[in-house]
């Protein structure tokens, strides 16, 4: 099994060789050429869109896509979702004994408004000023998205220095991204404060912070709410305004245009809970004990139980790109 760098239709691919070629045996025998099969169902694999992967031996053989993008295939969307349920519930059972948090924090208005109040500290008739924190357009706020999670975070950390975090990005009607955030914290937390935080880190107003009682089964209902969410936004990409730096090809100038929206749909702190990565390894461990088992003297096939393993552990989930 090899690392591939991307996948396209009929360009070879460079690759580092990681494991022993299933086709040859030979550590250094690495996948030369990959592309996608449109419109060909492969026996035994669920996706829309498989990849073929060719070795240098002439070993081929086909994996999923593995997109996010319900859109495109709807059962390796599934998977990708299903994944990052396990995630999040793992952090929440992890971090149970902590104050936990749902914060949602959103992108500024494009119109002059008044300050929006945190609900416990609304009274009817009370003076809110003025807020100032609109922006002039969606699409040249949205590229800024992740930057002002960074500052929000780091803000939270002087807090907390011990704080955990699961972050999901969701799309708007208005096209506009804002994030929901489970915070693990070890310090309770208050919402004026944190709205001030998130105003001086470049989000709107509108913030809201829930307290999460994990019990009667909430934090599951919680997570594939999340998870919905997650595929909503991978989903919308190419629906996102964007306005950012984009090198021209005509002229080769970088100058500011709309483009296709880069932003990464969730993030989670190095402590949460369990990664992808480390679910991954899961599986792969689990099926390469299967393998074994099938792969024994008796069987005349010396590459089932092996193709099994790695058409199922190379269902991986997209890179995302840096915020």
């Amino acid at each position: 099994m090899v690392a591939r760098s991307s996948v396209s239709d009929g360009v070879p691919v460079r690759q580092a060789g990681r494991a022993a070629c299933v086709g040859c045996g030979l550590r250094t025998c690495g996948i030369v050429f990959s592309g996608y099969l449109r419109g060909v169902h492969v026996p035994g694999l669920a996706c829309l869109k498989p990849v073929r992967l060719v070795s240098r031996c002439g070993h081929t053989r086909h994996v999923p896509c593995g997109t996010s993008r319900a859109s495109e295939c709807l059962p390796c969307s599934a998977v990708y979702r299903r994944r990052l349920i396990r995630v999040i519930d793992s952090g929440l059972q992890r971090h149970a004994s902590r104050y936990l948090y749902l914060l949602t924090t959103t992108a500024p208005s494009t119109r002059a408004h008044r300050r929006w109040v945190v609900p416990g500290l609304y009274r009817v008739g009370m003076h809110r000023p003025e807020c100032g924190c609109e922006t002039p357009s969606v699409a040249g706020w949205n590229p800024t998205a992740g930057e002002c999670w960074n500052r929000l975070r780091t803000a939270i950390r002087r807090l907390d220095p011990q704080l955990e975090f699961e972050r999901v990005a969701e799309v708007q009607e208005r096209g506009a991204i804002h994030h929901h955030t489970i915070l693990a914290s070890t310090v309770e937390l208050d919402e004026y404060e944190l709205q001030h935080l998130a105003l001086a880190a470049g989000y709107g107003c509108q913030t809201s912070l829930d307290r999460i009682t994990v019990n009667r089964g909430i934090e599951h209902y919680l997570s594939k709410t999340l998870g919905g969410y997650l595929t909503k936004a991978s989903d919308a990409r190419k629906d996102v305004p964007w306005f950012a730096d984009v090198a021209d090809q005509e002229t080769g100038e970088v100058r500011k245009m709309h483009t296709d929206a880069t932003y990464r749909t969730h993030s989670e702190s190095r402590e949460w809970g369990l990664t992808v990565k480390a679910i991954k390894a899961a599986i792969r461990e689990h099926l390469e004990r299967e393998a074994d088992r099938v792969d024994s003297p008796q069987t005349a096939s010396r590459t089932t139980g092996s193709e099994a393993l790695q058409d199922q552990a190379d269902h991986e989930v997209p890179d995302q790109p840096p915020e």
